[in-house]
């Protein structure tokens, strides 16, 4: 029951956050880099990211869907949040045996942080899967190739600011396992 109620309070807070600060950012547009608009981080694919590594497949899929719908009403975004995350939950289970070289029933339950994966295959599976999900939720957002530098441009902004908050979240948030 702990963590269950551990998780709603990481749902509420993540999204509230992302909706009340970050999407109010987005609609202000008053960051700019060089006279181009600066893209906000979307940071609710962390929810999906930093679930246990055993943890259910189909669970995640609904998991990622409802964080996707709820995120698509408040950012009036119909289906554009909720396809991103399907698609980062579906490939999640095979960029963590991409990413990380351990043997997941010595993982078990565990949460894949900085402080229990290492650094650097973090940062690896942190980047590759904030790519994926950026490209494919911008992409989504224009619609055609036309625009693909911009699109590319808005994916590596975003995907930069989105990294560097959730390692800002990982050294404030966890704590380094204690072995015995």
């Amino acid at each position: 029951m702990n963590k269950f109620v551990y998780y709603i309070g990481q749902f509420l807070f993540v999204i509230l956050f992302q909706t009340l600060l970050l999407n109010d950012m987005a609609i202000n547009d008053s960051i700019t880099f060089l006279g181009i608009p600066s893209f906000i981080p979307l940071l609710f694919p962390v929810l999906i990211l930093l679930l246990p590594i055993r943890v259910n497949y189909y669970l995640m899929m609904l998991y990622a869907l409802v964080i996707g719908i709820v995120l698509d009403i408040f950012s009036n975004t119909p289906g554009m949040h909720a396809s991103a995350l399907i698609l980062l939950a579906f490939l999640r289970p095979r960029l963590l045996r991409l990413f990380f070289q351990q043997d997941e029933k010595k993982l078990g339950w565990a949460r894949p942080t900085v402080y229990r994966l290492g650094f650097m295959p973090f940062l690896f599976y942190i980047c590759f899967s904030i790519l994926i999900h950026h490209l494919f939720y911008f992409l989504l957002q224009e619609w055609s190739l036309s625009n693909i530098l911009y699109t590319l441009y808005k994916t590596l902004v975003s995907g930069i600011l989105t990294v560097i908050m959730i390692l800002i979240g990982q050294f404030v948030f966890y704590s380094r396992p204690k072995f015995v």
